[in-house]
């Protein structure tokens, strides 16, 4: 139901391991909602109690993998990808060695074509087409992919992807429909990305008030507040990069499979442990005259949990959060969410990221979407589920970009990788409407979720069973680190500044 589908890897790892193992079958293909329209106009996809229809199983009909119109889910991908019936695994990446085994049952692999891309960091810099394979039922095939060794880049990451089309038309699909693909990172010797020299930055001044600590410098002014523990104000330019503060965030709008598990009860300590925390101490200093440092210590309303931010600020408009927060031995319930949330100006609503994509992805429904670049409107971003819920996260995502149409904005970089999202409305919005209709049509802010993680999807069923272990976040100790960079497109490309490395003396 609604976003779910998770560890299906994990249940067809099983299946190709036991040969008398079957399973994994998928209830339903389509959420039976039906199109109607509210009284103000607006269409939305109805579900049991919207006729005045008692007793219902409100949503509970909407458990498909593609929507009422056939629009997919994202959670089609990883179906799609975690079926495949065409499987590659390294033999030598440096030398371009694979293995392809053939799952199909009864034919050969000569019916389809076979194509592969060398990228860098996303970049597609190499391609070509292969041989049509020979690999009978069951069997393999070891093949070379000719691609040159590229010139290599310091800090850059390349990723070998083979794709499996079909080679003429059928009566289900054309020619050129993608039946399988995979993805390597080649595990070349590349440099570590160039750091930047502290010393060479503008200075800074720290000025601390009863209410606030700020930080400013050559075109750079910060605000935290000591009340709230949060960063308030990012100006660069003169230009206000934050609409809402920069808080930590343990919550997420509950999924459908959340719902039918009980965990909003089970873990709502965590909805209200940052409203709810007491910030004990901020303090600053100034490190470095091109470096200050803010400190945040509190107590979440979650049994007093400790909590930390350390805001680190450099001449050069960088700031580098690092959050962390020690759960343990407080017989606190699993984490839903560890990251930190803000809002950011509406008119930064392009994203440009590296990372997992194009589709949503989460820690356990990852499988089907490969590394690379893209980009898209947030609005697009966001995937609309028959009855709203958590959505549009996007997974091991190195570096993300939100611009304006002049393609200036906010960089995020991870330290080394993060989960982000961004919606078009707020998180309490999007917890509280029931159908799509209900959402914000035309906010003038952006959620940003910058996250270390939060709790898989779950999918093995949707009324009663959790997440698996291994996709939890027990209570204990977790800490992550990204940089915040206020970009302008006179700076150069972004790609560049998201590879510098930062402290470097």
């Amino acid at each position: 139901m609604g976003n779910s589908v998770g560890n299906l890897k994990e249940y067809w790892d099983a299946i190709r391991t036991h040969e008398r193992l079957i399973g994994g079958f998928i209830w339903d293909w389509a959420d039976q909602g039906l199109r109607k329209v509210s009284a103000d106009g607006k269409e939305f996809w109805a579900y049991g109690g919207d006729y005045g229809d008692k007793p219902n199983d409100g949503n509970f009909c909407c458990n498909g993998i593609v929507q009422p119109d056939r629009k997919p889910n994202p959670s089609l991908y990883e179906v799609k990808k975690v079926y495949q019936r065409v499987h590659v695994t390294p033999v030598d990446l440096l030398a371009g060695k694979v293995k392809v085994f053939n799952e199909y049952d009864f034919v050969t692999l000569d019916f389809m074509d076979v194509s592969w891309e060398l990228a860098e960091d996303g970049k597609v810099l190499q391609s070509g087409k292969l041989s049509r394979l020979s690999a009978a039922p069951k069997q393999e095939q070891e093949i070379r992919v000719p691609f040159d060794r590229p010139q290599l880049k310091p800090g850059r990451e390349y990723h070998l992807k083979l794709i499996f089309t079909l080679g003429e038309d059928t009566l289900w699909a054309n020619t050129g429909h993608v039946l399988a693909w995979e993805q390597f990172e080649v595990p070349f010797d590349v440099a570590k990305a160039e750091e930047e020299k502290i010393s060479a930055m503008p200075s800074l001044r720290v000025k601390e008030t009863s209410k606030e600590i700020r930080v400013t410098g050559d075109k750079l002014a910060v605000i935290v507040s000591k009340e709230g523990g949060s960063l308030d104000s990012l100006m660069y330019e003169g230009r206000e990069l934050i609409d809402s503060p920069l808080v930590p965030n343990f919550w997420r709008v509950p999924i459908d499979n959340d719902n039918g598990n009980g965990m909003p009860k089970r873990h709502g300590i965590w909805r209200t442990a940052w409203p709810k925390a007491r910030v004990k101490k901020v303090s600053a200093k100034l490190v470095k005259p091109q470096a200050a440092q803010v400190i945040v210590e509190a107590e979440l309303g979650a049994k007093n949990c400790p909590c930390e931010v350390i805001y680190t600020i450099y001449g050069s408009g960088d700031i580098v959060v690092a959050s962390s927060v020690d759960a343990g031995g407080l017989g606190l319930p699993e984490l839903p969410r560890f990251g930190m949330q803000m809002m950011i100006p509406g008119q930064f609503d392009t994203m440009t990221w590296f990372g997992r994509g194009p589709h949503e992805t989460y820690w356990d429904r990852k499988t089907g979407a490969a590394v690379g670049e893209y980009s898209g409107k947030v609005k697009g971003l966001v995937h609309s589920y028959v009855r709203p819920q958590e959505n549009g996260n996007r997974s091991d995502v190195r570096w993300a970009a939100l611009t304006d149409k002049d393609g200036s904005g906010l960089l995020v970089v991870g330290m080394p990788v993060f989960d982000v999202s961004a919606w078009p409305y707020t998180m309490e919005q999007l917890e509280k409407a029931t159908h799509i209709h209900e959402l914000p049509e035309d906010f003038h802010s952006i959620t940003l979720n910058i996250d270390y993680k939060q709790m898989g999807v779950g999918g093995d069923d949707s009324w009663g069973a959790r997440t698996h272990p291994e996709y939890m976040l027990p209570a204990g100790k977790y800490s992550y680190r990204f940089r915040l960079r206020p970009y302008t497109s006179e700076m150069g490309d972004k790609r560049e500044l998201a590879r510098v490395w930062l402290p470097a003396d």
